[in-house]
């Protein structure tokens, strides 16, 4: 796709030009492997969630895992990531170990 911006023209790709819905942010921090995203639901908002899990310690065989369910209600996508993010390494640092 082209677009004009300014006096010269710019090529990028759809998925560049169009926001999608329910991303997900994914990053590691201090042990925990980080899922964030928003729901989208029929009310117009957007609903933080993370997903948050650690690596199993030696001769233990299942990970740690926990889910936030719906920390709180945004009106864009971008808004419920960045709640989503800020809760998880806030969760991550007083259950560090």
């Amino acid at each position: 796709m082209w677009i004009a911006r300014g006096m010269s023209f710019a090529r990028f790709a759809l998925t560049d030009y169009f926001f999608t819905r329910n991303t997900l942010m994914r990053f590691d921090y201090e042990g925990f492997h980080i899922d964030c995203r928003s729901r989208h639901d029929q009310d117009g908002l957007y609903y933080a969630q993370a997903h948050i899990t650690k690596a199993p310690a030696k001769g233990n065989g299942h990970p740690e895992r926990h889910e936030s369910g719906d920390i709180d209600a945004f009106d864009n996508d971008s808004d419920a990531i960045a709640c989503a993010r800020a809760w998880a390494i806030d969760w991550c640092s007083e259950h560090a170990a």
